[in-house]
């Protein structure tokens, strides 16, 4: 639908939409690593812009720009130290968050309405990826793991022939 609107950063929600299915695939809970998405991504927009417009501010140097993302990653990485899962696995999302919406380049464009758009964007798509989560069943167990062992037999079919030589440099 963005992209049919004209919206030229509708691709910023694709994107991240591919990123949550990633991160979710090596999760147990789907569902809840996508709400907490959900959770953290405005956070970690308003932490970027913070960064961008507050701190910043039109600084172009790279020590600056490191000092003024040093309290950022130094926050998250001692939220991602405690050991409570749920804080920790949100401190993470801020932090790739709040990097991503933040999009540092050089030089910076410190542009108001494309941050406000990435923003706006980029919260969209775990809110997206949920509505889908919940109007699409999720495969069953069983399922799945009749799929990993079909494909397992496939590659043991089209592995190497054991009678076949190899000659020393193989």
């Amino acid at each position: 639908f963005l992209v049919y609107a004209g919206w030229p950063a509708a691709n910023t929600s694709l994107a991240l939409i591919g990123t949550f299915v990633g991160l979710g695939a090596i999760t147990p809970n789907l569902r809840a690593t996508t709400t907490l998405a959900l959770v953290a991504e405005p956070i970690g927009g308003v932490l970027a812009g913070l960064l961008e417009f507050v701190v910043l501010d039109g600084v172009d140097a790279f020590p600056l720009l490191a000092i003024g993302l040093a309290p950022l990653i130094i926050g998250a990485a001692l939220l991602i130290s405690l050991p409570n899962r749920m804080v920790s696995a949100l401190g993470r999302f801020i932090l790739i968050f709040s990097l991503v919406i933040a999009s540092l380049t050089n030089p910076q464009t410190y542009s108001g309405q494309s941050y406000i758009f990435f923003l706006l964007f980029a919260c969209v798509a775990p809110a997206v990826l949920l509505v889908t989560q919940f109007l699409v069943s999720p495969v069953s167990q069983e399922r799945r793991r009749r799929w990993m062992l079909s494909s397992a037999r496939e590659e043991f079919a089209q592995g190497p022939s054991r009678g076949r030589r190899h000659e020393p440099e193989e």
